[in-house]
């Protein structure tokens, strides 16, 4: 396949359809970047697949897109951080869903460098997933990620 179409195939567009198969009823969902047109898609898959058991949690560097994202239900709650300070991103994100860890993180961010603030806040349990979009590295890309942690 060359880089271009592996490029194309990966698109920040791929984020949504990505966020549809991995996100499951129950499910806790932290979307960073949740105000750009991705986020607010992956929000939407997200808030479809997650049921009245599940969380939606949307993240930003600021105030602009909360009353979007929360009247059209694209998240459940939101908060203001900036992604390239994980401890921030992890503290607020971690109180918006009740002091618990995430089952799936998804960045949709527009800077580099943010990769912990997707997975601090994710649950080290069985599985947790996170999904990464990083438009701004010198080649983009999306990475899927499951890791697999033995528990004694």
């Amino acid at each position: 396949m060359s880089e271009a179409l592996a490029l194309a195939a990966l698109d920040v567009a791929g984020a949504p359809a990505q966020t549809a198969n991995i996100v499951k009823p129950g499910d806790s969902v932290l979307i960073l970047g949740a105000g750009g047109k991705s986020g607010m898609l992956c929000g939407y898959e997200a808030m479809k697949r997650v049921g009245p058991a599940g969380n939606v949690v949307g993240m930003s560097r600021n105030d602009k897109y909360r009353d979007i994202l929360l009247d059209n239900k694209l998240v459940h709650k939101y908060f203001v951080a900036d992604a390239a300070s994980p401890v921030e991103v992890l503290e607020k994100a971690l109180e918006a869903n009740d002091g618990k860890e995430y089952d799936v993180a998804i960045n949709v961010v527009n800077i580099p460098g943010t990769e912990m603030s997707t997975i601090l806040p994710c649950a080290m349990a069985d599985w947790f997933t996170s999904l990464a979009w990083q438009p701004a590295s010198p080649v983009p890309r999306l990475v899927l990620k499951a890791w697999a942690r033995t528990l004694p």
